[in-house]
């Protein structure tokens, strides 16, 4: 391995042992301080550091014109707390594909493969210690499966649960190619997926389970449709019916509550957020088009400014509370009133603050990086199952992280999704430098 390989290892190494702590802080400096040292670590590191401080400028630009157009005074507090909340995502700027061999993808599988394993085993004795007191498990079973980021085999009052699941499904999404062509004999990859999906199953967040499933489906779709026989849909079909059944099996009453969230749909304090920011364009008449500017919105950032929503923030040094226009005209009684309530009631999702922030015009830039990266942009020839799993597992990974973004914060906790996106650069430049027999090789690398 190269030097900025070995570097790449040790975070990534550093960053398995802090996102499945307990802690709640250090998670939030961990992706900044990891661009920074891979920027130094660089052979371009004067470039890459620029880069950064580009990004940051570029920000705070954003910010003060949205404030600006919005008559809204502009805090560089919130604007550097968004700017924390959301450096998972600067791993794949930062970060060129072409400094990462191909092999080292297969290199971080082992390591990733047996935490996934302790996880999963201390779940299932988070789960089976439960069951052992109670002689059932009940509806909030799932909410004592947490591994290492809760050990007191209780369940914890934070986000522990969704991080854990989260962080678990991504995982070993992104894993699925190593296990299928490093692991022998095959039985033993089924045995993994079976053991580390059956944890993610009974912890029950089922928002999680059905944005797995649907990323899944859709993934399928884009690169399966073309060459998928009446046998394959059929069995893709039987799977994703036996995902739901056992869903329903395992906890019954979080399935019947599907149907009732979506039966009051119009009610749900999401859809009524959204109605009280399209209100609020009298107020803020430049809100739908440009947003309110990073952490100036309704965001994870914003409500960590207020120094009542992150435990332990109003701890932080040089933190002052603020509290957003947006936030006290439109927000505040939702917040208060649903705060309490599960994923799908919450007045908040990652969804609602990019658009709060960067409105429709920032949307559209999202939507068309999403596009660019799951649709493809030549047909192949020749194309073999590895690199199709490959191109799977990719498309799938940025939709799921796209879809559960729809019912919390995930977008800004680097703790649920910044091990997945160290797993996707390296998986990423494994396609694009993936050996190829195909008959043009200038299209051969377009995923």
């Amino acid at each position: 391995m190269t030097k900025f390989e070995r570097t790449y290892m040790a975070i990534f190494v550093v960053s398995l042992l802090i996102c499945f702590s307990p802690a709640t802080i250090l998670p939030y400096a961990l992706p900044l301080a990891s661009v920074l040292i891979f920027s130094l670590r660089s052979r371009k590191s004067f470039s890459r550091t620029l880069t950064l401080v580009i990004i940051f400028i570029a920000w705070s630009l954003w910010g003060i014109f949205g404030g600006y157009l919005n008559g809204e005074s502009f805090s560089y507090q919130n604007a550097f707390l968004s700017f924390i909340t959301y450096s998972a995502f600067f791993i794949l700027v930062i970060v060129p594909s072409k400094s990462i061999s191909p092999k080292l993808y297969y290199k971080m599988g082992p390591i990733l493969l047996l935490v996934l394993l302790a996880e999963s085993l201390i779940g299932y004795v988070q789960i089976g210690h439960l069951y052992l007191q109670r002689g059932f498990l009940g509806i909030s079973a799932g909410d004592v499966v947490e591994g290492t980021l809760n050990l007191a085999f209780s369940n914890a009052t934070g986000f522990e649960t969704k991080l854990f699941a989260m962080n678990i499904s991504l995982s070993l999404l992104l894993l699925l190619p190593y296990l299928f062509y490093r692991v022998k004999p095959r039985l033993g990859t089924y045995i993994i997926i079976a053991f580390v999906g059956g944890i993610f199953l009974l912890a029950t967040v089922t928002h999680l389970i059905l944005s797995f499933t649907l990323a899944i489906f859709l993934s399928t779709l884009l690169v399966f449709l073309p060459k998928l026989s009446v046998r394959k849909i059929f069995t893709s079909g039987l799977i994703i019916l036996l995902i739901l059944f056992s869903l329903s099996q395992i906890s019954p009453n979080n399935f019947r509550l599907i149907k009732k969230h979506a039966e009051n749909m119009g009610n749900n304090p999401k859809v009524l957020l959204m109605g009280r920011l399209l209100n609020a364009l009298d107020q803020y008449p430049q809100l739908a088009l440009f947003g309110m500017g990073p952490g100036q919105g309704i965001s994870r950032a914003a409500l960590i400014a207020t120094g009542d929503f992150l435990e332990g923030a109003e701890n932080l040094p040089l933190l002052k509370p603020i509290t957003t226009a947006l936030y006290e005209t439109e927000y505040v009684d939702l917040y208060k009133q649903y705060r309490r309530s599960n994923s799908v009631l919450r007045p908040y999702s990652s969804w609602i603050a990019f658009f709060s922030e960067a409105g429709i015009l920032g949307s559209i830039v999202l939507l068309f990086f999403l596009l660019y990266f799951l649709l493809p942009r030549k047909r192949r020839r020749n194309q073999d199952s590895q690199m199709q799993l490959l191109i799977f597992v990719f498309r799938a990974s940025l939709l799921y992280v796209f879809i559960a973004g729809a019912w919390e914060f995930y977008w800004e906790v680097p703790q649920s999704i910044f091990i997945g996106l160290l797993i996707l650069k390296p998986l990423y430049a494994l396609i694009k430098q993936y050996p190829s027999t195909y008959e043009n090789q200038r299209y051969a690398i377009s995923i």
